[in-house]
């Protein structure tokens, strides 16, 4: 579930811990990359998942049976102009950030098809 505004505190916390993460969190982070091109741009997704959240859960008890956060970067080019931004997510999947990835690019397609 991606994180917005109107969870902001939760969406504060999950930003601040990517923005500035532990040393002991770092090293318990998967990483994933893929690379999209097609339609005149190219466009870079990065993913960091961590299951490290025993303090999320503590801070934010309400939301049951979290397991994971996640962060993707975009960066598209398009033509010349070059645009950067940053996602935020929550899940109650384990999977390794290779399968958050996908499945958050594929979730992301659904939406766009609906449109």
């Amino acid at each position: 579930m991606a994180l917005k505004g109107n969870q902001s505190s939760l969406h504060d916390d999950v930003r601040l811990h990517f923005e500035q993460p532990a040393p002991a969190s770092l090293a318990r982070m998967t990483r994933a990359e893929s690379i999209d091109k097609g339609h005149g741009r190219i466009e870079v997704r990065q993913c960091r998942a961590c299951t490290d959240i025993d303090w999320l859960r503590v801070r934010h008890p309400e939301w049951k049976n979290l397991n994971s956060i996640v962060a993707i970067d975009s960066e598209r080019l398009i033509g010349d102009v070059t645009t950067q931004e940053t996602r935020y997510c929550i899940s109650s999947s384990l999977t390794s950030a290779t399968q958050m990835l996908i499945s958050v690019r594929l979730h992301k397609d659904i939406e766009n098809q609906l449109h």
